[in-house]
């Protein structure tokens, strides 16, 4: 294989990962090591100061929200859509194959009820049962993400000389994340037979006569004693989640601070004060870096490029990076070539006493996940007139894949279920478990079960009826159970893959610098864009005051 070719096999290999679905997104931290809401009005060590102090504390007020809820609906929706075609097994979008969702698979049954233990609901055709479920309705789909929050800091000169020596300085973000998948569910068929008349019906999930399925999306999806993960519910996306978003602390050193340029370096610890991932709802709110401990390290200096008496102008660089230590959280994750494979129906194990399960409770557990590195560039261009500051800048991010390994050894024991075996009876209570390893979100009544391979005698001029008829039901009726093993897992479906981030921002401040406490203000803002449905586009605006003291 030529070069160009291995070029470009990578290329499409990497855009596939890229624009794959995925259960968990990883959102950026404001408020971080060299992000443009710390540096602004920082950039001051060339001024002549009067009255210069050892210690500073800033308090700053910040926010922002996203742009393009598109992006985001293609990074949690199977096939590239924000609109999803939701229908039972017997629904016109599942005959006309335009369906994106067999409803069934999430509990939803509107019409007669599947167990054949009601002799008048006995039948040779499975199909006058499953043609009664004919419910259909449209999901749109809007999501978006906002924060807010106060970011406060406080920095201590240790040397007793400005122009050079060692210093400290703590951060604590205060965070506030509201996240929302902006679920909107247009019902086109109520459902039932004739499509106008849903019936309650028992679970697809439980042998309990007092367990009822549900009769729409909307119902089913944020049905907690069902879904025990990945669940849409407008009720949670209405709530906010306040925390810390990881205290930093972190120990510079000041090379030189002289009237045309100046040099510091810096190493800091974050220490996990948020919360971590869990996988109850999709689109989950989280406050900092998913509870991992990071080090980072980092440099800023400036030069200044011109000046006249009082004004002058400064280009300022800060750069820093951080790593990560590997923790443990609660994702969920398809299978390879299956999106939303998670929902699909399962068995739990191959007992003939096991009820059918929802699939994303077997598809969700503990993993051991890497965050991979983050990298920030800020370059920006300051312009200093007396006491006023003005500042654009542009701010680069870059965030490596994360890894996530399971934390304790996969069972091969589920699987996606069948509901009926191959000669179209209902797999019953007390009956053997059968598998339906090809069926997929958008399809089952087209796949066949998972069927035991063997050679048959072909059929001779010489076997009487009952022997071809006896043959033909053996090849009917050798459904086997064929569980999910390891293989199968697509772990970087939970996985956040590598972003790269860009942002322009403007600041404007005054200072206050000649006073017994110097002081400053400063308000700015600034919008965020990247490639992929990995990146959240959106604006931010801050307000900042500091004191010196």
């Amino acid at each position: 294989m030529s070069k160009h070719a291995i070029f470009i096999c990578c290329l499409m290999g990497l855009y596939r990962f890229t624009y794959g679905v995925h259960s968990f997104l990883s959102i950026p931290v404001p408020f971080h090591p060299s992000s443009p809401e710390r540096q602004t009005m920082t950039h001051d060590e060339m001024r002549d100061f009067t009255k210069q102090k050892h210690r500073n504390l800033s308090i700053t007020l910040l926010g922002g929200e996203s742009t393009n809820s598109y992006k985001i609906a293609q990074y949690f929706l199977p096939f590239n859509k924000t609109c999803l075609i939701a229908g039972e097994l017997g629904s016109e979008a599942v005959k006309d194959h335009e369906v994106d969702l067999v409803a069934n698979y999430f509990n939803v049954c509107t019409g007669r009820a599947r167990s054949t233990f009601d002799t008048s609901l006995v039948s040779d055709n499975i199909f006058d049962v499953i043609d009664t479920w004919t419910f259909q309705s449209k999901l749109q789909f809007c999501p978006t993400h906002k924060y807010f929050g106060i970011g406060l800091v406080y920095h201590h000169h240790l040397s007793s000389h400005f122009d050079k020596g060692w210093w400290f300085e703590l951060a604590m973000p205060i965070m506030c994340v509201k996240n929302n998948m902006g679920m909107c569910e247009t019902i086109e068929v109520c459902g039932g037979e004739g499509g106008d008349d849903p019936q309650q019906t028992s679970s697809f999930f439980s042998n309990e006569a007092n367990h009822y399925a549900s009769q729409s999306m909307t119902a089913a999806l944020c049905n907690a004693n069902v879904l025990r993960y990945g669940r849409i519910d407008c009720r949670e996306y209405r709530r906010t989640k306040w925390g810390v978003a990881d205290l930093e602390f972190r120990l510079g050193y000041t090379y030189f601070k002289e009237p045309f340029y100046h040099l510091s370096s810096y190493i800091g610890v974050l220490a996990p004060t948020g919360n971590k991932p869990t996988g109850e709802f999709m689109f989950e709110k989280i406050v900092g870096y998913n509870g991992h401990t990071g080090f980072f390290l980092g440099t800023n200096g400036g030069i200044c490029v011109w000046s006249h008496e009082r004004n002058f102008l400064t280009f300022e660089f800060d750069t820093s990076a951080t790593m990560f230590i590997d923790n443990l959280q609660v994702r969920s994750f398809d299978m390879y070539g299956k999106p939303w494979g998670r929902y699909i129906w399962v068995y739990p194990n191959n007992n003939v006493q096991t009820v059918l399960k929802p699939g994303i409770n077997y598809f969700t557990k503990g993993v051991y996940v890497g965050h991979g590195s983050l990298r920030n560039i800020n370059l920006a261009w300051v312009y200093t007139m007396s006491d006023f500051q003005g500042e654009l800048g542009y701010h680069f991010y870059s965030r490596d894949r994360e890894k996530v390994c399971l934390a304790n050894t996969w069972k091969d024991e589920h699987a996606l279920a069948a509901l009926w075996y191959s000669n179209n009876n209902f797999v019953e209570a007390g009956q053997k478990r059968v598998s339906r390893t090809n069926a997929i979100i958008n399809n089952y009544n087209e796949v066949s079960n998972d069927l035991e391979q063997f050679k048959a005698f072909p059929v001779s001029a010489g076997m009487t009826e009952g022997e071809v008829e006896a043959r033909s039901d053996n090849l009917k009726n050798n459904d086997i159970y064929l569980p999910v093993n390891k293989c199968q897992l697509d772990l970087d479906s939970a996985a956040n893959p590598s972003v790269v981030i860009h942002t322009l921002y403007g600041s404007l401040g005054y200072g206050w610098y000649d006073i017994v406490f110097p002081t400053f203000i400063n308000i700015a803002g600034g919008y965020e864009f990247g490639d992929g449905p990995a990146v959240i586009d959106r604006w931010k605006l801050w307000f900042k005051v500091g004191v010196s003291f």
